[in-house]
């Protein structure tokens, strides 16, 4: 159904524009038509027969530029000159233009082929023209094409001439509205199209000949295509040629013509408006408003004002009619409809001349509030979502499902309605989409780009659901969704006990422990400490350093980034989420040192310290072994264990043990 209707607004705006294209044809002169048009009449067999040849000698060639336009002049071996006005933006591109004009130019056959003013033998006097290339071009606005006949000889038209579109292979001969200038001795056309052009006297035969060939080309009536707006146009222009020259015959061929034509023409668009209720019942508007202006100065203009009066008429019923069809539409909740009826309605309104402030004030009022009584609901499987599934086979809980419910004012689903959300945060804000059949849309969000969360780990953003309905746009209760970010802990037991150069020198004993953590979208805001402390001795008690623990704070260590791995949400085309597969442990000053000795000749004493080193020099004492200067990796196993790094030795005189556990948890 809605379909249909799509189908009718479209035909309905298609005659309206055709409505335009008719006023701007009508006053923008002649324009080619094609020949390949239906014909309703029996072709006659008298022709209007038409020769010429180019005098090249006399060849204008310009560039013109598009933006700019220009006036290009060329004359003729008689004398006669012709200038083209092209105003700006007519052309589309830059084009290089060519006149040529004509020599030996004959229009004859029906009528004959003599000038009525011409004398001397000069029969064809009457006859000049010109050639406009390239062939064919289409202007966007119309030229001007003044032709001048010279001083040294008599003006060949009595009242008025005419400029006629010729062409001697296809055989036509339309005429142009033309503006004849006695005093100044011109002819002046507006054109839309280049081509040939040719001057030629009211020949009466020849006139009603046209006359016949443009009612032929008007297009079968009946059709929301007619009438081929071209030659209307060129009927007017002979209209205008007729009362000119005083040919009563030829009006009245045109005037009782065009009323025939369009009597049919609109009898048939009554029948379809009568009986319809949708946007194509408006069709007729768009006729009755094509017979203003230049019908109303015919002798039967009276006939004519009553024919469009019939077809306004038609027009407000139909609006009426297809107003209360939107606004029973709408209270049925079926709003697309009744908003594309208002919707037609409103504009066929505004382009129609009708005043009826009742009509447009109940249009307005229906699409202001067109299925007002929207409600839309948004809900969410949860209320927490984790930053990180640290479950590689359970990610449910890293993600929450939205799902909004949109229900018309009789409480049933409203399908096929277009929803967005809002939210404080841009980067965990829900895709849009439309309702299904149920009234409903599902979406997932994740908050893996949410910024930083506060200390404790958690980050709260507000999410709202908006539907479209009828150009107006409703809104559901927030709600708030927490998202939390994983604690990260490394636990630290190291120690090592070693005798420094054997008995000779004594004992050292050092010891790490301690516990980092982290939250890890914190990044390096630690929780927790490392306790460092040592002693060392000479071998025979003389000297002997101890030292009391040493706390040290920062964290060496994050989820490594190249360690998360982009996991598809089950059942979503492009929602990810992020499993961590490893933990980094990055060694630092904390971690890197070693017992040096220094030894004084002076008092047999020695002076015993902690260097921050990674491995101390030959001969100087040794570092804390086990103790890995490179990171260490903690892998997740697959189910958010992280597996521990150990190291034990025990050689001669040394003993060394480390463990390192990481737990990520929230």
């Amino acid at each position: 159904m809605l379909m249909n209707n799509s189908k009718h607004l479209h035909t309905f705006i298609l005659i309206f524009f055709s409505l335009i294209l008719f006023y701007i044809s009508f006053n923008s002169g002649c324009k080619r038509k094609s020949v390949n048009e239906p014909n309703n009449d029996i072709p006659t067999d008298t022709t209007i027969h038409i020769s010429y040849d180019v005098d090249e000698v006399y060849t204008i060639t310009r560039s013109v530029d598009a933006t700019l336009g220009d006036t290009i002049f060329t004359q003729d071996s008689y004398g006669v000159s012709y200038k083209l006005i092209i105003p700006p933006n007519a052309l589309q591109n830059n084009t290089t233009i060519t006149m040529t004009p004509f020599k030996n130019l004959s229009i004859g056959g029906v009528g004959g082929d003599n000038c009525k003013m011409c004398g001397n033998g000069n029969n064809d006097c009457c006859h000049r023209g010109v050639l406009l290339q390239p062939h064919g071009l289409e202007l966007d606005s119309t030229a001007t094409l003044v032709i001048k006949f010279p001083d040294t000889s008599p003006f060949p038209f009595e009242i008025v001439g005419i400029v006629t579109y010729i062409d001697s292979a296809l055989k036509e001969y339309e005429v142009c509205q033309t503006e004849t200038d006695l005093l100044a001795r011109t002819l002046t056309a507006k054109i839309k199209h280049f081509s040939g052009y040719g001057t030629d006297d009211a020949n009466h035969d020849r006139l009603k000949e046209d006359i016949k060939d443009a009612f032929r080309k008007l297009g079968p009536i009946g059709s929301l295509f007619w009438p081929n707006l071209a030659y209307i146009n060129e009927l007017f222009a002979i209209h205008y040629v007729c009362t000119k020259d005083g040919y009563t015959d030829l009006i009245s061929m045109i005037e009782n013509g065009l009323y025939s034509v369009w009597s049919a023409q609109i009898n048939w668009a009554l029948n379809i408006s009568n009986n319809s209720s949708d946007c194509e019942a408006l069709n007729v508007g768009g006729y009755a408003r094509q017979i203003t202006g230049w019908y109303s100065t015919f002798s039967n203009g009276a006939a004519f004002d009553n024919l469009r009066n019939k077809a306004m008429q038609a027009y407000v019923n139909a609006m009426y009619r297809i107003v209360a069809r939107g606004e029973l539409a709408c209270k049925s909740d079926s709003c697309n409809l009744g908003m594309e009826l208002l919707s037609c309605a409103r504009q066929a309104y505004l382009i129609g001349g009708i005043e009826d402030l009742d009509l447009i004030g109940r249009i307005n009022f229906g699409m202001g509030t067109c299925c007002q009584e929207a409600k839309v609901t948004l809900t969410s499987n949860r209320e927490v979502v984790k930053m990180l599934p640290l479950n590689r086979s359970n990610l449910t809980d890293a993600y929450a499902v939205l799902t909004v419910t949109v229900t018309g004012s009789n409480g049933k689903p409203k399908p096929n309605t277009y929803v967005y959300f809002t939210t404080d945060d841009i980067n965990v804000a829900p895709s849009s989409g439309m309702t299904d059949s149920l009234g409903e849309l599902r979406v997932v969000t994740t908050g893996y780009l949410s910024p930083d969360p506060d200390e404790s780990g958690n980050a709260e953003r507000i999410i709202t659901a908006v539907a479209n309905i009828g150009g107006e746009e409703f809104i559901s209760e927030p709600i708030t969704l927490k998202f939390k970010w994983p604690t990260v802990k490394i636990t630290i037991d190291y120690s090592s006990s070693a005798s420094v150069y054997g008995d000779q020198w004594g004992t050292s004993t050092i010891t790490v422990k301690g516990t980092l953590s982290h939250i890890h979208g914190l990044q390096y805001k630690c929780l927790g400490k490392v306790t460092r402390s040592y002693s060392a001795s000479y071998y025979d008690g003389s000297g002997s350093i101890m030292r009391g623990a040493e706390e040290y704070e920062g964290c060496p260590f994050d989820i490594w980034n190249l360690g998360l791995e982009k996991i598809l949400i089950p059942n979503s085309n492009y929602e990810y989420v992020y499993y961590p597969t490893k933990v980094e442990l990055i060694p630092v000053n904390i971690f890197k040192f070693g017992i040096q000795r220094y030894f004084s000749q002076t008092g047999y004493y020695l002076n015993s310290y902690v260097s921050y080193v990674t491995a101390p020099s030959p001969g100087y004492g040794v570092g804390p072994p086990g103790f890995p200067d490179n990171p260490i990796y903690f892998e997740n196993n697959g189910s958010g264990a992280f597996i521990s790094y150990s190291y034990e030795l025990i050689v001669a005189n040394s003993t060394t043990t480390l463990l390192i556990n990481c737990d990520v948890s929230y």
